[in-house]
């Protein structure tokens, strides 16, 4: 998404919070990682767990996609 990863903090919450559609949480490390799509991006919010609160929001690169693709259910994408 061109310009989400120049706006700070709250406003990238608030257009998550917005236009979002959450697709997965996961824990990883001590963070809890949510994923959202927005329009055409795959975005991350990072939850650290020990400072409980959210301490980074970015666009999800190809690399970051990985650690997702363990946990897809490929029954759970088709429509019964």
């Amino acid at each position: 998404m061109r310009g989400f990863e120049t706006l700070d903090m709250t406003s990238k919450r608030e257009i998550l919070k917005k236009e979002s559609v959450l697709l997965f949480a996961m824990p990883y490390y001590h963070y809890m990682i949510r994923l959202h799509s927005l329009g055409a991006a795959f975005i991350e919010e990072y939850f650290d767990t020990e400072q409980k609160k959210v301490t980074r929001i970015s666009e999800a690169t190809e690399q970051d996609m990985f650690k997702y693709l363990s946990k897809i259910e490929l029954t759970d994408l088709v429509k019964h």
